[in-house]
């Protein structure tokens, strides 16, 4: 069979190329090759030997454990003469792993797939072009190519699996092709300079942590035939100021927009059924959030600029120009976390239960007004507010709270103020008597 096969790889090449040896310029190259692929002996190995061959085999991968051993000569620096073995259908997993001194490598026209870890930890490679036959990336095959800057992504491409991308700190822009259907787990994540992305009308799902940490990303149009943005896949994209979410979206799942510091707003569409937690956490300058009309599980009521979950009234995500509506019943965990622009809030005395660290890091946080109705308070609701110098308590029967509720800061300069007559509940309770200024109205 392998006679069958190099006949017919040598019956299409020119007869003047059959026996013309390759002039490499890597002679750790020439000499891993000579080693494996030269059939006759000579010393050399010909284009026709190069093009006999179907599988790199694992002949050019590098094993970490040797990296800092010496032998700087034993390194593959360059390996452009790849064209030459046209029998090549695909570069195999791990062929060129943890190669770091690879800079140029020209990939056999004839190459159909880039297979797990091919490239992974190419991390002096710049450029890489890859034949317009290439229907297939997968996993991990350029995980942290650091100085990657460019790749063109053939046409005909259908598959690029997790993590293909993960870490190519120097990449810029990318144009997804049209035939690939989702932005893969971690596809993206970490490419700390990528600006530009290109995402086609077929992709039906952005994964999770598809573009995690991509730092330079600024804006972004996401398809409207996309119905799930998962587990934080924007999450750190500190540069992101606007996005604008697709008319299919269902789901939106936990912290996929976390952290992205410099996005001042959103509009959730109405098909959108499906919210995860802290979505939006750590999104500082958001000054206004909206639910599209017609949306059956979440509004924006009375223009509040907050998330509220419509069947139980929970207000799950607010922002800084956050007006708390009555009919609210609770103020979910983390809800305000991080809004360091929010200067002062009043809650409704239709609220009876605020969550767990609901308005940590409100850095600007200056005054707190709280209801009366209230029986629940969760842990480090107002920890590290260390600008609130007055809070106004409604509770005539108050409750002992968490002793982390809020900073020493604040226990030292604030003023709690209390209804008459029960100053000496509130300094005997947990929480409350730590306050060095307990005042009645």
């Amino acid at each position: 069979m392998k006679n069958i096969i190099l006949f017919t790889i040598l019956s299409i090449m020119p007869l003047w190329a059959i026996g013309q040896n390759i002039s490499f310029q890597d002679e750790y190259v020439k000499r891993k090759c000579v080693a494996n692929w030269d059939k006759n002996g000579d010393g050399e190995l010909s284009r026709g030997e190069a093009a006999a061959v179907t599988d790199l085999g694992h002949v050019f991968e590098e094993q970490p454990r040797l990296a800092n051993r010496g032998w700087p000569g034993d390194k593959i620096r360059s390996f452009d003469e790849l064209k030459y073995f046209t029998g090549l259908k695909k570069i195999g997993e791990s062929a060129f792993k943890q190669c770091a001194m690879l800079t140029t490598i020209t990939i056999p026209k004839n190459v159909k797939k880039i297979e797990a870890y091919a490239f992974y930890g190419c991390s002096s490679l710049k450029s890489i072009t890859l034949p317009e036959r290439v229907d297939s990336i997968f996993e991990a095959a350029f995980h942290d190519c650091s100085q990657l800057t460019d790749i063109h992504l053939p046409k005909k491409m259908s598959f690029i699996g997790s993590t293909a991308f993960w870490s190519c700190s120097a990449l810029q822009s990318v144009v997804i092709p049209n035939g690939v259907d989702e932005v893969a787990y971690s596809l993206f994540a970490y490419c700390s300079k990528l600006s530009s992305v290109t995402i086609p009308d077929g992709i039906y799902r952005v994964a999770d942590k598809a573009f995690e940490g991509c730092k330079s990303l600024t804006s972004i149009s996401i398809p409207d035939n996309v119905t799930a943005i998962e587990e934080k896949a924007f999450k750190d994209c500190t540069g992101l100021t606007s996005v604008i979410l697709p008319k299919e979206l269902m789901v939106i799942r936990a912290n996929a927009f976390e952290g992205c510091t410099a996005l001042t707003s959103i509009t959730i569409p109405k098909n959108v059924t499906g919210l995860g937690k802290d979505v939006f956490l750590g999104c500082s300058k958001l000054t206004a959030l909206k639910v599209e009309e017609g949306n059956a599980y979440y509004d924006s009521r009375d223009g509040c600029n907050a998330l509220i979950e419509k069947e139980s009234n929970k207000l799950i995500r607010g922002c800084q120009n956050t007006r708390i509506p009555d009919g609210v019943t609770s103020i979910e965990d983390r809800a305000f976390k991080g809004c360091s622009r929010l200067t002062s809030i009043t809650i409704p005395s239709s609220v009876t239960s605020i969550g767990n660290q609901a308005f940590e890091d409100c850095s600007h946080l200056v005054s707190v007004k709280i209801p009366d109705q209230l029986t629940s308070i969760g842990k480090a609701v107002w920890k590290n507010c260390e600008a609130i110098s007055e809070i106004d308590c409604g509770m005539k029967q108050p409750f002992a709270i968490s002793k982390d509720c809020f900073n020493s800061y604040t226990y030292a300069k604030a003023v709690l103020r209390v209804p008459d007559g029960s100053r000496d509940a509130y300094a005997a309770l947990d929480g409350w008597k730590k306050f060095s200024q307990i005042q009645t109205r």
